[in-house]
Formats: structure tokens, C-alpha cells, sequence
């Protein structure tokens, strides 16, 4: 299933306008909470702010590339490929399987702990992909950056609209990126250093999505 594909799937909460009083918000859900939720933080506060009902229930938001939201009510994380709703007691139990530890939140102890983790059960080959546009990309992807400049930057930097080869851990460890590793484009054969948390794998459904789908929504969600 493509990205845009993906989204159109999803349900989603619009910013407020004129013409817009009523949403339906039921089945309103996200797996991801994106980083650029901070960047909303002015946002959000006026717009739960017309909706208390809803506010009370939010658990996590997060801010999609086009400016729209999407929520995770009622402490549910849905998974996406089949539909089915998981408790995020359920998702705590299965971490700290993984962690073997007690406190799930991330520091540099867990996020070793988590990397060990995942080299011994990532399947190779795996091919990654952005589940979300990378940082400098942010300003062409919801901003007013020059499409053409986009283009050009696009063959020397890495887009979340690329497919990599994924190489190895970097090694290097912060409680700020995560876990970084090395990865190869697939149609130019460059290099680049890339926080996990920021990419998927391409074969949804397969044991390597679901397994970094469970270390993007721990990193961005137990800071």
C-alpha cells in the first residue's frame, strides 16, 4: 500500500475552520506520535479547547505532513494492517518482554537494550522507507519551500519518499535520536545515518514493520 494510500485509510482530525462545528471523532486513531507534535503545541490548546468531550479522552496526537491531526482515544493503538484495536497495556507488557526490564521508558540503558534486541530479530534484507518526512524536509513537504529547490536538495539528502537497504546499527546512541543506523539508497547507492524512529519497513505485514513499528511508537511516546 502506497503512502498516500495509507493516509487516506486513516481517520483524521481537521484543524477547525468557519464552516466547520461538527467532527466525528470515534474511530479516530494513530499507531505514531510525530516529534512535530511540539510544533503544534500553540494549535492544539484552542482547538480541544471547543471540544472538551474530546479532550479528555486524547491520549497521544500527532501532526501529519499536509497540517492535519490524528488522536489516539481511550488509551487504544490500532494496528494498521489489520484494523484491530490493541490496549496500550497490551503494547507495555510486550516491551518490557523486550527490555526485560520493569521501566519501559527510554534511556540509554533500554535503548541498548533495544538495539540488541532488534539485531538479533531484524530479517535481512530489509528495505526501509520514511514513515514520516525527515527534518530538513519539512519546510517543501508542509511549508512554502520551492518544489524545484525540493527536487534538487533530494538527490544529495535523504527523503522520506526513498527506499534504503538497511546496512547496520550506527553505534551511536542518544536519548534525543534514538538508535541511528546506516543505510544505503537504493537507486543511487548512497549512504546515510538515519534515526530508526523516522522509517519503516516497506513490507507491511512482515516481521521487520511490526518490529520497528513497536521501537518508533516506544522511542517518540516513553521520553
Amino acid at each position: 500500500m502506497s503512502k498516500s494510500d495509507k493516509s487516506k485509510n486513516r481517520s483524521r482530525l481537521n484543524p477547525p475552520s468557519d464552516d466547520q462545528n461538527v467532527i466525528e471523532i470515534d474511530e479516530t486513531v494513530v499507531c505514531r506520535v510525530s516529534e512535530r507534535t511540539k510544533k503544534a503545541e500553540t494549535i492544539l490548546p484552542n482547538f480541544l479547547g471547543n471540544f472538551p468531550e474530546i479532550a479528555e479522552k486524547v491520549t497521544f496526537i500527532k501532526v501529519l505532513s499536509n497540517g492535519e491531526f490524528e488522536v489516539v482515544l481511550n488509551k487504544d493503538l490500532m494496528d494498521e494492517d489489520n484494523g484491530e484495536f490493541e490496549k496500550i497495556e497490551e503494547f507495555e507488557k510486550r516491551i518490557k518482554l523486550i527490555l526485560d526490564n520493569k521501566t519501559i521508558e527510554v534511556n540509554e540503558k533500554n535503548l541498548l537494550l533495544y538495539m540488541e534486541y532488534l539485531k538479533k530479530n531484524i530479517e535481512i534484507p530489509c528495505h526501509l522507507t520514511g514513515s514520516e518526512d525527515f527534518d530538513w524536509e519539512e519546510q517543501y513537504v508542509i511549508g512554502d519551500g520551492n518544489k524545484k529547490e525540493y527536487e534538487k536538495l533530494k538527490k544529495t539528502n535523504p527523503s522520506y519518499t526513498d527506499t534504503f537497504k538497511f546496512l547496520k546499527f550506527n553505534g551511536y546512541i542518544n536519548e534525543a535520536d534514538g538508535l541511528l543506523v546506516d543505510v544505503q539508497r537504493t537507486t543511487d547507492r548512497k549512504k546515510f545515518t538515519l534515526p530508526l524512529s523516522y522509517l519503516e519497513a516497506t513490507e507491511e505485514g512482515s516481521a521487520n514493520y511490526q518490529l520497528l513499528d513497536d521501537y518508533a511508537i516506544w522511542f517518540v511516546n516513553y521520553q
